[in-house]
Formats: C-alpha cells, structure tokens, sequence
C-alpha cells in the first residue's frame, strides 16, 4: 500500500520563510460572494499552494523521499553522463512522471522506469527554491 501525504511551505508567518512542512493536506473552502474561497492546510498549518507537491511512494539513491516539483540528477551507467529530471503530475492520466530538464529534445520517463532510475539518482533541489538555486533548472551534461 502506497503511503499517501504531502509538502508545502509554510505560509502563515509561524515559521521561518522557506520552511517545509510535511503531512496530511486538509482544504477548507468558504462560499463567499465571489464565489468559493478554498484555503489549504498540512499539520494545522496554513501553505503556500504554489508550493504543495504530493510524495510519489519512491525514494532516491540515499533514501530520501521523492515529491513532485522534486529535480533528479541521473547518472548514466554508460560513460557517466549526469541528466537532470523534474517530477511532475499528469492530471490526465492520473500518474507522475518524469520530464528531462535541459537538453535538445524533451523526454519523459513512465512510474514503471522509476526503480531503475532511482538507484542512481539524487535529489539535488526542487522547482520551487530555483530562486537559490537557478542552475537546477538548466539540466545536465549530455
């Protein structure tokens, strides 16, 4: 059975700017004039939905969790070239995936290519503190 739970950040000034919090997600929706004011919380705690991802049920090669809005960095067994992923969801067939960043062609990789894939590689940041880190999003070497 596949573990379900979520990340953001923390959005209601609790906590230090750019902290995440982990968890169960709870949205709370109000109908106001405008129409329906939705409000989404993890642990109690106001977020950022910007910054919401859901756990995929993988880990990386050192065991760390993989969420969506998470970027890889694959080693290629053949000649060690490094290629950079984004983990991403597709609403239309209700599955993540994995969408190369960088690179003259753009590739995708399917769930079941995962365990493959995750033995070699590595969370080397997320798309949401690209501001830190702005070379993330530039992928790896061909």
């Amino acid at each position: 059975m596949r573990t379900i739970k979520f990340r953001a950040k923390c959005n209601d000034g609790t906590m230090k700017q750019g902290e995440w919090l982990y968890g169960d997600l709870y949205r709370h929706t109000v109908h106001v004039r405008r129409g329906p004011l939705v409000t989404s919380y993890i642990g109690g705690r106001k977020i950022d939905p910007e910054t919401l991802g859901q756990f995929t049920g993988l880990h990386d090669a050192n065991g760390k969790e993989i969420y969506e809005g998470d970027i890889l960095l694959v080693t290629s067994h053949a000649g060690g070239a490094h290629k950079s992923y984004e983990v991403k969801w597709d609403d239309d067939n209700a599955r993540f995936f994995l969408s190369r960043i960088g690179g003259k062609t753009p590739e995708t990789r399917c769930p079941k290519e995962w365990r493959e894939f995750c033995k070699t590689a590595r969370i080397i940041g997320n798309i949401h503190d690209q501001n830190d880190n702005p070379e993330l999003l530039k992928g790896g070497a061909e």
